[in-house]
């Protein structure tokens, strides 16, 4: 580079450098003239080049002037005024409102023709938007434009989801006219899911796009809104579109209706009071449909579709399908399911566990390995399996069990193929390296009782606020099976988890052109799930790896209060608040209450300002408000003085609320929301009580008079929690003993590295009456309360949560303790813990 004269500046392009040979060139090419003379004034109306420009000023114009009419002629100024404010000569006139908003419809309804939607939709939605502000028009057009652009839009999905529906129908048709020995009920059964799923998804995109219309406009009602597809209201439609397989072939391989019933979820009226024909099943149902097939069935009756009732769904249908033999009922009632599963927990309790096993539930929680195999498994498409009849076709999810685990594995091992294995791992290596991970899980995929497949399902080892599962391994007997247990995987997941990504991982090797590149034979199946390329790393041998990810579809609802959503989780959860309100009153409220943190309390009196007070707390509360500094706030704590509206949002604000307080009074708040959890941990269950494993971590036995106090760190090294087994009576004021059994620690007696602890739950509301009547001279202090939401939280997945039992000599807490956290900096500067509470056997949670 340098050979050749060239500098190159970074960030800059490179130039060439000047030699002295071609200064002296060029400035022999200089006219001397020029540093002779003054440079001329430059005169605007003299260039000749900017005459084009002024020429339209050179018009005549006619003057009317009084008593006299002529002609003058008009002198341009000679100064060339700015056009900033002016506008220039000939410029294009100002655009008006209506021509934006015709431009921004005419883009819409382009889009619109492109995506297919029916003129009746655009001009509903026209219609909605006529009325509203210009600015809240425009935006709700531009929204339009931008979802429809990027397949957001509810209308775009409401479209495509019918146009697949018809194209369901369509085929169902067409596969109802073959022979009856060309066609099985496992071909039956798949078609009519897939139709179910399609028409739920169809009744709630038309919906919700109903409200979305409702919402631009108070004169829309959802219920009156029409959706037209092909001059006929859809929703009427689904009423006697699927009527005509009663009489089909299929009627012979599954009950079908003979009556209304888009959803597929009535036996046939035929078939009512007589015994079942060996032939034929009944369609299963997934639980976590009834909810949106109820609200489906809503709908439609209001659309004047004489569907039966909903209730027959949960309640009737039982019924019906007892008077026949023994089979699994799949759709039950809310108290019968109640008593089911009262009395499938007591069982699973008294029965005997081996050492290792893994545990086993359906939706509602039960928990037995062995029923795990007759009950619907929750599901996209419903997977079952009936213990007389089953479908050797079906496909099925199926927890590992037994105490030959690493047999089992070794043995599928063998089977799968070898590209299998070295785009996803071995199956036995997946299984070891798979007890180092988050909350792993272990399911089996089989056919007939024949193994399939195998799954490992886990969290993200590095904790995270996006909630994201990994299959951290899965494998096939075959390349043909495997892209079926893909998908059936994906539906699983769904259902049943409440995350928004679901990530897998390639194995990725070089090619010839030296670049990493995962199986395309493989790849493709996940490709065909839209799971998209999202970073290449390493593992623990330096494997390079492709992560693949794929989001939740927005048409599949994430359902709430699944079990599995504590996993994603912190495994303690405390929301704490302190309230206290002032006034010119004194009441006489009873002493010595018990309380949940004396630093929640002193914060909250803090803010009102100095006080005094005769009543022991009351003096603890002012050594410790005398010790904190000025501006310092502790860890895990807001506090101030509010209006009572104030207040009262920031204790909302983390999940609480405030009772019993005067809304018209100052009131002052401390606030905590604090989440914890462990360095090296799992959970299992012993007597059907949840417990938490905490393992490979330093565990201080320490020695107070004749007392054990077991101290816990968490992931944060700041915070610990520490452990005091005792009594309920020692245990009433938990937070003074506590206190007084920490300050006599005087060794370190032993150190653990394991310890069980169950999980419970402690939420109350409690009066602190000691501070109350506590005065300035400004002020009394007429209420204090604390509010307190304490979780240790011990979660399960729905399937596959592998259970061990502790080794003889490890601790186990198994009768009531005293519970606290404490912080290093704050023990150390007011040497008081954080929070303690009593917990007894009655807080501990039984395993869901």
């Amino acid at each position: 580079m340098f050979e050749h004269g060239i500098l190159r500046i970074p960030g800059a392009r490179p130039f060439r450098r000047s030699s002295k040979h071609e200064i002296q060139v060029r400035e022999q090419s200089w006219d001397n003239r020029f540093h002779l003379e003054k440079i001329p004034d430059y005169d605007a109306v003299r260039d000749k080049h900017i005459q084009i420009h002024i020429a339209t000023n050179h018009r005549k114009k006619i003057i009317l002037a009084p008593g006299k009419i002529k002609k003058a002629k008009e002198i341009p100024n000679r100064i060339i005024k700015s056009s900033s404010n002016k506008g220039i000569a000939g410029g294009r006139p100002p655009v008006l409102r209506g021509q934006i908003f015709k431009k921004l419809t005419d883009n819409l309804v382009e889009l619109w023709e492109e995506k297919g939607i029916p003129e009746h939709q655009q001009k509903l939605f026209l219609s909605a938007i006529e009325d509203l502000p210009l600015k809240q028009k425009a935006g709700a057009m531009a929204k339009e434009i931008d979802d429809t652009n990027n397949n957001k839009s509810i209308l775009v999905h409401a479209i495509k989801t019918i146009n697949a529906r018809e194209q369901a129908l369509n085929d169902l048709k067409i596969f109802s006219q073959k022979e009856r020995n060309s066609i099985s009920r496992q071909e039956v059964a798949d078609r009519l899911s897939n139709l179910r799923t399609l028409s739920l998804n169809a009744v709630e995109l038309i919906q919700n796009w109903r409200e979305k219309l409702a919402n631009f406009n108070q004169n829309y009602s959802p219920a009156k809104i029409q959706f037209m597809i092909n001059n006929e209201n859809y929703l009427i439609k689904m009423k006697t579109d699927t009527i005509y397989l009663a009489n089909t072939i299929i009627a012979d391989l599954i009950y079908i209706s003979n009556k209304s019933d888009p959803f597929f979820v009535y036996a046939s009226s035929i078939s009512m009071g007589k015994m079942k024909s060996p032939k034929k099943i009944e369609l299963p149902i997934a639980n976590s449909l009834l909810s949106r097939i109820r609200k489906c069935e809503m709908i439609l009756l209001e659309e004047g579709v004489s569907a039966a009732p909903v209730r027959e769904t949960l309640f009737d249908l039982r019924k019906k399908s007892s008077i026949f033999n023994n089979e699994p009922h799949i759709v039950s009632s809310d108290k019968e399911n109640d008593i089911s599963k009262s009395s499938r927990r007591s069982s699973a309790r008294g029965r005997n566990r081996s050492h290792r096993s893994i545990f086993s539930r359906d939706q509602s929680g039960n928990a037995s390995p062995e029923e795990s195999k007759i009950h619907v498994l929750q599901a996209e498409t419903p997977l079952i399996i009936e213990p007389q009849q089953a479908l050797t076709e079906r496909l099925i999810i199926d927890p590992l069990s037994g105490n030959n685990i690493e047999e089992q594995i070794a043995s599928y091992s063998v089977k799968v193929p070898e590209n299998l294995k070295e785009a996803l791992g071995n199956p036995e290596n997946a299984y070891t390296n798979s007890q180092s991970l988050r909350f792993p899980a272990y399911l089996w995929i089989k056919q007939n009782q024949n193994i399939k497949g195998f799954v490992i399902l886990n969290l993200e080892n590095q904790k995270s606020v996006q909630k994201r599962l990994m299959i951290s391994h899965i494998s096939a007997e075959s390349l043909p099976i495997f892209g079926e247990i893909l998908n059936m995987i994906v539906e699983y997941i769904w259902e049943n988890y409440p995350c928004i990504e679901i990530r897998s991982g390639m194995i990725s090797k070089v090619n010839e052109q030296g670049k990493y590149e995962a199986d395309k034979s493989i790849k493709e199946h996940f490709d065909k799930l839209g799971f998209r390329w999202k970073q290449m790393i390493y593992t623990g041998d330096k494997t390079p790896l492709q992560l693949l990810g794929l989001r939740r579809p927005e048409s599949i609802v994430c359902a709430e209060n699944l079990p599995a959503k504590q996993l994603f989780g912190d495994c303690i959860e405390i929301a704490y608040a302190c309230a206290a309100q002032i006034s010119n009153n004194s009441r006489n409220i009873p002493t010595h209450s018990p309380y949940f943190s004396l630093i929640g309390i002193s914060c909250a009196l803090r803010a009102l300002g100095q006080f005094s007070s005769e009543t022991e707390l009351g003096h603890k509360v002012q050594d410790l408000i005398g010790k904190m500094p000025a501006t310092w706030v502790p860890p895990a704590f807001r506090f101030r003085k509010e209006k009572y509206e104030g207040a009262l949002n920031d204790i909302k604000s983390i999940g609480l609320n405030l009772t019993d307080f005067k809304e018209d009074s100052e009131t002052s708040v401390s606030c905590s929301a604090l989440g914890l959890s462990w360095p090296k941990y799992m959970t299992s269950i012993i007597n059907g009580i949840s417990y938490t494993r905490i393992y490979q971590t330093q565990i201080n036995i320490m020695k107070s008079e004749n007392l054990l106090v077991y101290i816990v760190p968490t992931e944060d090294p700041n915070f610990s929690a520490f452990f005091i087994p005792c009594s309920e009576r020692d245990g009433g004021m938990a937070f003074n003993y506590a206190k007084e059994v920490l300050t006599k620690i005087t060794k370190v007696q032993d150190v653990k590295e394991e310890i069980w602890i169950p999980s419970f739950t402690v939420a109350f509301e409690n009066k602190i009456g000691e501070v109350i009547n506590s005065k300035s001279s400004e002020f009394s202090i007429s209420s204090c309360s604390e509010i307190v939401n304490l979780k240790f939280l011990s979660p399960l997945h729905p399937k596959g949560s592998i259970i061990i039992s502790p080794d003889p000599g490890v601790l186990v807490l198994n009768e009531a303790f005293v519970f606290g956290i404490m912080h290093s900096k704050v023990d150390e500067m007011l040497e008081v813990p954080l929070f303690v509470t009593f917990v007894s056997r009655r807080d501990f949670s039984k395993a869901i």
